[in-house]
């Protein structure tokens, strides 16, 4: 992002915003009496984000009810949003969604004959099973 695109940015959102490009905006500006608004001294003056990478394998775990289907070969579930639903799961929260309109959410289903676990690893994950956690 280009200086003036910054301070425009910057400039428009709230003074309580912690989004990337305000962060940006205070190491531009430097700190007014208060300091760097919703930022501690650390965040805006210290090093990189401290970056963790954890390679879950093929481990597949739901996340309505916390369920292992690692090695199940029930077949079914969705994915709202980055939410992967099991079989179990599914029946009675498509229902909710549906009485409350919001089916469109539901963004992709197991095809049928395919397991849960096989589904979520080689056709959700594409083979990238890494969760990344990001820290200042």
């Amino acid at each position: 992002m280009n200086r003036e695109d910054l301070f425009d940015v910057g400039s428009s959102h709230p003074g309580s915003c912690r989004c990337d490009a305000c962060k940006e905006w205070w190491k531009e500006v430097g700190p007014d009496e208060d300091g760097y608004g919703p930022f501690t001294k650390e965040e805006i003056e210290g090093g990189e984000r401290k970056v963790t990478v954890i390679d879950v394998g093929r481990e597949v775990i739901c996340d309505g009810c916390n369920s292992d289907f690692t090695n199940s070969p029930e077949s079914g579930g969705f994915v709202v949003g980055s939410y992967c639903y099991c079989p179990n799961c599914c029946e009675g929260m498509e229902k909710e969604y549906q009485k409350y309109g919001e089916a469109h959410l539901i963004r992709l289903r197991c095809p049928e004959g395919k397991s849960f676990s096989d589904w979520i690893c080689d056709d959700v994950r594409k083979g990238n099973n890494n969760i990344t956690i990001m820290s200042a």
